[in-house]
């Protein structure tokens, strides 16, 4: 059965359409990332740490709208580039997990997040595939879900503005910016749910729906965070946690049925293209994946301490290396200087690997050690590593990350057309 089929291009029936994809893309990116990091920053450095991490994160979000002009160009690019954006959806649905047993539930001091997660997963794809437009439905349901804790949480007066200044000097934040416009404005475009969008639609709806998507409803949801940092930053310690009240529930269940929808999404849109990927690469990507949720399991249950941190947030600040550092390398390395030629050269794959090898000691030196500078040389690393792919290539096609040279451009000028059909089956 199609999951979404394509609708009348006129009238309120495109209107909705467009909104219902600004709502997939909103709650799709509504991560453990967007729930939970900022109330780390928040903690660490201050308010101003939450800006500098949602103005990276809407912008480089809403530009792939923009980036990826078109479904054909998002088709070729998911398709170049399939073991890497599957390995993005398998990191990040171990990492919900993770987040939903080790985070999640201590926080809320009950283990019936993970069931209520489970519910919301099972919910999407009842509607998926069911109902016209259900991933569209699904999206506005966990969307309207959290916007109905945001006011239950505001009639309790559960929800504040958090102090200024944070546990550490606040100029570290200026060592964080480039990390974070580094990974927000690369790691979208491994995001399968993002390419689900954007194949879904012509090029001037897509633009619409990734602007509001995430200029609007994920803005929204990093707001909420905003608001409520102060009162989970009380209860993210290594000591006696109050008894959760209803605001902790709430939120709560805002991170569960956001947690489930993306883990839904992940699965189902990576899933069905996980058996294109040649068996060896499709193995290393699933050993890969388990032995990084064990390993961080493993930390979690020493219950040790480290630089301050508890075991379940250096698992946590680990995973997010993926975010800060793996994938937009691999986007910047792998993807950005080889738009124009139909596969990835071993070249490219194997700076990409050395310059993450490198890059590491950097990143672990700033997030974990915290000696934030070294962030700026963890960077640079990545960045000057570009220089070797394109070292003696020839020059090929011009435009955005998912431009491709003429001789990829289909022939037939109604197959754009064909694309936003077949793109929702």
């Amino acid at each position: 059965m199609v999951e979404q089929s394509v609708t009348t291009q006129h009238g309120n029936g495109h209107v909705l359409r467009t909104l219902g994809w600004a709502a997939f893309l909103g709650a799709s990116w509504t991560w453990c990332i967007g729930m939970f990091l900022p109330v780390l920053l928040i903690r660490d450095y201050g308010l101003w740490a939450w800006v500098a991490f949602a103005i990276p994160n809407v912008v480089g979000a809403a530009a792939m709208g923009w980036v990826v002009r078109d479904a054909d160009s998002s088709l070729r690019l998911v398709s170049k580039h399939l073991t890497a954006v599957v390995g993005f959806s398998l990191v990040t649905v171990a990492f919900h997990v993770f987040f939903l047993v080790a985070i999640a539930a201590p926080i809320v001091q009950s283990w019936f997040v993970v069931p209520i997660a489970a519910m919301a997963m099972l919910l999407a794809w009842l509607l998926a595939f069911q109902v016209r437009g259900g991933w569209l439905i699904a999206a506005a349901a966990a969307l309207g879900m959290s916007i109905v804790a945001f006011i239950l949480l505001a009639v309790k007066h559960a929800l504040a503005l958090p102090a200024q200044q944070g546990q550490l000097p606040t100029i570290n934040i200026l060592w964080l910016v480039p990390v974070m416009i580094f990974g927000f404005a690369l790691c979208p475009y491994l995001d399968i749910t993002f390419h689900r969008a954007r194949q879904a639609m012509s090029p001037r709806d897509g633009r619409v729906a990734f602007a509001l998507g995430f200029g609007g409803f994920f803005f929204l949801m990093i707001i909420l965070t905003l608001l409520y940092a102060p009162l989970v930053i009380t209860r993210f310690v290594p000591t006696m946690i109050p008894p959760a009240t209803l605001a902790v529930w709430l939120i709560g269940i805002h991170v569960a049925v956001q947690a489930g929808f993306t883990i839904a999404a992940h699965v189902r849109y990576a899933g069905r293209r996980f058996a294109e990927i040649p068996m060896e690469q499709a193995t290393v990507l699933i050993l890969l994946t388990l032995g990084l949720l064990v390993g961080a399991f493993i930390v979690v249950a020493r219950e040790a301490v480290y630089r301050g941190m508890s075991g379940a947030e250096l698992s946590y600040r680990l995973f997010m290396a993926f975010y800060g550092l793996v994938f937009p390398a691999y986007a910047w390395i792998c993807m950005v200087p080889t738009r124009g030629l139909a596969e990835v050269p071993r070249r490219a794959v194997m700076t990409f690997i050395l310059a993450t090898l490198i890059a590491a000691p950097m990143y672990w030196m700033g997030f974990i050690e915290r000696q934030m500078i070294w962030l700026l040389p963890g960077v640079a690393v990545v960045l000057l590593a570009q220089l070797v792919v394109r070292w003696g290539m020839p020059q090929v096609g011009q435009g955005g990350v998912g431009a491709t040279p003429e001789s990829a451009v289909p022939s037939d000028p109604d197959d754009e057309t064909k694309n936003f059909l077949t793109a929702s089956k």
